[in-house]
């Protein structure tokens, strides 16, 4: 098996800049190692809106904008959560949007947009 991320569907939601929300879900079994949950149109950037996880292991999550770690998240095995209601980090423009992870996961729900610029209002 390999690390997985896989486009779920697009929703019609508009948000932030974003004329559309894609849904990914994410599988991890080679831990420490990059996987690329979506890779940047040209001048476009992507911004994280939300995230379902509910896995059984102690582990470190780490986003990139390509190579560059923005945001690192320590999950507990009794811990589940959910994250949404505004952007909760952003790459940078023409960059993929990348995950690591120090354990397996099972399955990680991601809400992702891609826009030329966030729009908050």
């Amino acid at each position: 098996m390999a690390n997985t991320s896989t486009l779920v569907g697009t929703l019609p939601i508009s948000c932030y800049g974003g004329s559309s929300v894609f849904m990914y879900t994410v599988a991890i079994d080679t831990v420490d190692t990059d996987l690329t949950i979506r890779t940047a149109a040209a001048g476009k950037m992507h911004a994280i809106v939300g995230m379902v996880h509910d896995d059984n292991t102690n582990h470190i999550m780490t986003f990139k904008s390509n190579s560059t770690s923005i945001a690192r998240f320590e999950k507990t095995a009794s811990y589940q959560f959910t994250i949404g209601g505004g952007i909760v980090m952003a790459t940078k423009p023409g960059e993929a949007l990348v995950i690591r992870s120090s354990a397996a996961i099972d399955l990680l729900l991601v809400y992702v947009i891609e826009t030329d610029q966030i729009l908050i209002r």
